[in-house]
């Protein structure tokens, strides 16, 4: 594959034996203990997904990656799904029985664009892989905590966008569904209902852990398998929410904010979804179709979903 090769490897020594280091390098606590690092696992058809959040700078950075076992008890390496395999970004975390306790080896190897990149990439796995394996020894030897699943302040704060300026541009949809307005809060509420609503059985969507459940703050993960089957990931935030009336939403790493309204309408509920956008970008007039587009299909398919629940989805 063309391209510039990235190969960073590092490793200390580690007071804590192999069998103990092991069960640390295999769960998502080992990505979270790396600087400025979030990780949590995901249960997908057929693979081990291993979501991680990092903040190099003010930019949030979501991976998805495929764990798997080298060898076990020894050698756990993580890969970009569907990525030729001499171009995929491969971390591979190890620890290696050395005298009365272990050696822990961190590598990362991926091939980037051009050489600005290399020199980059190469110097920011540099910097950060000391600090990573302190603390991975840390806590194997008892020194620090497990990780405790909820995601810091800071790495939070940095997956919120800020509010469109001034007044955005928008697109609404609406549809009278056939339920109680319960039923459709549920449904705008629940993180899950947007792979339900692809009728794919090659998305998974849920809640972040350590989010807050219900409450500004809390962020969803939708993840699709593309067909080369690499994998997409988006993030939204909930910005406001009024039980069982409203949710306001924002995209993170995209200027992009969705609104859910829920109204009875007779015996039926009105659910009315609105996008908002900025109003001076360029081709606003095809965004705008776009976008008007996009809220008639979600709001469509809001409807199909909570009238028809349980038709069998399609791989």
């Amino acid at each position: 594959m063309s391209g510039w090769p990235v190969l960073v490897e590092q490793s200390q020594a580690c007071g804590a034996p192999a069998a103990h280091v092991w069960p640390l390098l295999t769960g998502p606590a080992a990505l979270a203990l790396r600087p400025s690092s979030f990780a949590f696992d995901v249960e997908a058809p057929a693979a081990r997904l291993r979501v991680v959040l990092s903040v190099p700078a003010t930019r949030p950075i979501f991976v998805v990656y495929q764990a798997r076992e080298d060898l076990a008890g020894r050698v756990v390496s993580l890969t970009l799904p569907g990525k030729p395999s001499d171009g995929a970004e491969t971390l591979t975390l190890s620890a290696i029985p050395e005298r009365a306790g272990s050696r822990v080896t961190i590598q990362v190897s991926s091939v980037v664009a051009d050489r600005s990149a290399q020199a980059v990439v190469t110097d920011y796995w540099q910097r950060a892989m000391p600090a990573w394996l302190a603390g991975l020894c840390d806590v194997a030897e008892g020194r620090a905590p497990l990780p405790d699943g909820r995601m810091p302040a800071r790495l939070h704060a940095a997956c919120v966008p800020a509010a469109l300026p001034g007044r955005p541009a928008s697109a609404t949809a609406s549809a009278a569904i056939a339920a109680p307005a319960g039923a459709v809060w549920e449904a705008v509420c629940a993180p899950e209902s947007a792979a339900l609503m692809s009728r794919s059985a090659a998305a998974v969507a849920g809640a972040v852990p350590g989010t807050p459940a219900r409450q500004p703050g809390e962020l969803w993960y939708l993840i699709t398998r593309l067909d080369d089957g690499q994998l997409r990931m988006t993030v939204t935030v909930v910005r406001e929410i009024s039980a069982g009336r409203l949710t306001l939403s924002s995209v993170a790493g995209a200027p992009l904010e969705v609104l859910h309204r829920i109204e009875p309408d007779g015996q039926r509920t009105r659910l009315e979804l609105t996008f908002r956008w900025p109003a001076g970008i360029p081709n606003r007039h095809a965004v705008a179709r776009s976008m008007t587009d996009a809220a008639r299909n979600r709001v469509r398919a809001f409807k199909d979903l909570i009238e028809n629940p349980d038709p069998p989805r399609i791989a």
